[in-house]
């Protein structure tokens, strides 16, 4: 006995642990509790989330996962004790620690207390995301599709001909979001933690940060997933209870399908028919302001017609009227991503036949018009310019055909600036984006990309 308790005590137990047994236990719990949800048995919903809550495994895997980016080494047996006591870890069960390690203690106890947030966290943000596949499937009515990713690349620009763009932002400031808690189904757990975020000032302080993309310290950073989370179940519900008054109200009236999208805050209603887009705006203030919220100008707002160019005034209903809430982008908005693809698109279908420098010009022309129109916007308003840089790059490297070419012009135009190392270029899923010092001038940056091309 004395040999397997020995064997227990030693860490090559911990870090053998087969992850993806772990992994696969979690999902399976995961997709159980998602049953449950869609099949609207609230007894059992209850059951699974307390059951996954409290589950060892679920906790091992989590604490797993957080503690490769600590510089704690835990044994077994440790592990076993944190795990055991994960929901009344006090100060006082941290003594255990203080006889079994005599050196370094009060060091140990801080990075425990944060390990302990960080699994909390993980836990809670698995739970979250079981109900957000469930929001996005109510979402999905016969008469409406729902997208919580960035699919603008993939859309047929041509069959959506109006679109509607609304930035909730303020609504958090007006809205009672403990009441908005209590309309969800989970577990008092989950709402007391989620009741504690909020009530720290953690939610409303990260918002902030996150539009005003300042940078983030190592604590905060550890909040912005489950921030980002708590705010598409948000936009999830406000959107479900809008769909829900549409299909009981306003069903015969709904003979074109409508697409809605959303960007954390940012939701995109687009539509072949504008009075479809009234009627979904117009619930969409009712349940608003049903909540507390104040508009500004939302009784004279219409459906915006995307075939006739962009209107940089009047893209967005304006929620709340103070000065120092009232932010109109500080991000790309869905509507200038969607309209400036679909602008781009156009620019090089009808392009296919010419001659390529025309494209360019094109191309160039559209820049400038975008440069002139967004320049007292914020700087992440470059994610869309960017965009216009990359199709530029890859139709000339495209013509070139030659990697000899593709070299001579990155060292040509890249290497002799002083902030190189600055300077990274990479390609993800929505668009072509680089990353500049933000010291940087907007109009500088625009001239200076206009110049790497002008050849």
């Amino acid at each position: 006995m004395s040999r397997g308790l020995s064997r227990n005590n030693n860490e090559l137990v911990w870090q053998h642990i087969k992850i993806n047994y772990l992994n696969k236990y979690v999902e399976d719990l995961k997709s159980r509790t998602y049953k449950a949800f869609v099949q609207k048995l609230t007894k059992e919903v209850y059951t699974w989330q307390v059951h996954f809550i409290d589950s060892p495994l679920v906790l091992c895997l989590a604490l797993k996962q957080k503690i490769e980016f600590t510089n704690i080494n835990l044994s077994s047996f440790e592990c076993g004790y944190v795990i055991l006591f994960f929901n009344v870890v006090y100060d006082s069960d941290f003594i255990f620690f203080g006889h079994y390690r005599k050196n370094n203690f009060s060091i140990l106890k801080k990075n425990l207390e944060y390990l302990i947030d960080e699994v909390r966290y993980q836990v809670i943000n698995w739970i979250l995301d079981i109900y957000i596949d469930y929001l996005s499937y109510l979402n999905n009515y016969p008469f409406m599709r729902f997208y919580r990713k960035n699919i603008l690349s993939t859309i047929c620009y041509e069959y959506y001909r109006y679109a509607i763009n609304i930035d909730f932002i303020s609504c958090i400031h007006y809205m009672d979001v403990l009441n908005f808690i209590n309309r969800l189904s989970f577990i008092d757990n989950v709402k007391k933690y989620l009741y504690s975020v909020f009530g720290k000032g953690i939610f409303a302080e990260l918002i902030v940060l996150l539009r005003l993309s300042e940078d983030l310290s190592v604590l905060q950073k550890s909040h912005v997933s489950l921030v980002k989370k708590i705010i598409d179940v948000f936009i999830l519900t406000l959107c479900y209870e809008i769909s829900t008054m549409l299909s009981l109200k306003e069903s015969a009236y709904l003979s074109k399908s409508i697409i809605v999208i959303t960007d954390m805050f940012n939701v995109l209603v687009m539509s072949q028919e504008p009075n479809q887009l009234s009627l979904w705006k117009k619930y969409a203030v009712y349940l608003l302001m049903s909540n507390g919220v104040i508009f500004k100008d939302a009784g004279n707002l219409l459906p915006i017609s995307l075939s006739k160019g962009i209107d940089f005034k009047k893209n967005l209903i304006v929620i709340n009227y103070q000065p120092y809430l009232t932010i109109l982008i500080n991000r790309p908005s869905l509507y200038y991503q969607f309209t400036l693809l679909k602008i781009t698109s156009l620019v090089l279908n009808e392009s296919r036949s010419k001659p390529f420098f025309l494209l360019l010009i094109r191309l160039n022309k559209l820049l400038l018009f975008w440069s002139q129109a967004c320049s007292k916007y914020h700087k992440k308003i470059f994610f869309l310019l960017d965009y216009l840089m990359f199709l530029k790059i890859k139709c000339f490297l495209k013509y070139k055909k030659s990697n000899f070419v593709q070299k001579k012009i990155i060292y040509k135009h890249l290497s002799k600036f002083s902030y190189l190392s600055k300077f990274s270029i990479r390609t993800n899923k929505r668009c072509f984006a680089t990353y500049v010092d933000s010291r940087l001038y907007y109009r500088q940056y625009c001239m200076l990309k206009l110049s790497w091309l002008s050849e």
